[in-house]
């Protein structure tokens, strides 16, 4: 519903997010969600930057997470595209 979304809000939301989990193992989840903030605020070639590195997450042996490679890489193709996560 576009009367409560808030991707200024989101981006906020999710960089505390992952400020508060940085003493934990990590996890492609906190920064794929920055990603989609930033995406949805406009900022498409900086959620290119962190999906990257959440994509690079991934590739930890000790990341935990429920988003699969192949959705990460789906949606930077969104964010190359100038496109949010919620566009697809």
């Amino acid at each position: 519903n576009p009367d409560f979304r808030d991707g200024d809000k989101a981006v906020v939301l999710a960089e505390k997010a992952i400020t508060l989990a940085q003493s934990k193992p990590a996890d492609p989840v906190f920064p794929a969600t920055l990603a989609a903030a930033l995406a949805e605020s406009g900022l498409y070639a900086r959620a290119v930057d962190i999906q990257n590195k959440a994509i690079g997450q991934a590739n930890m042996p000790a990341a935990h997470f429920e988003l699969s490679k192949k959705e990460l890489l789906r949606r930077l193709k969104l964010y190359e595209r100038g496109k949010s996560y919620r566009d697809e």
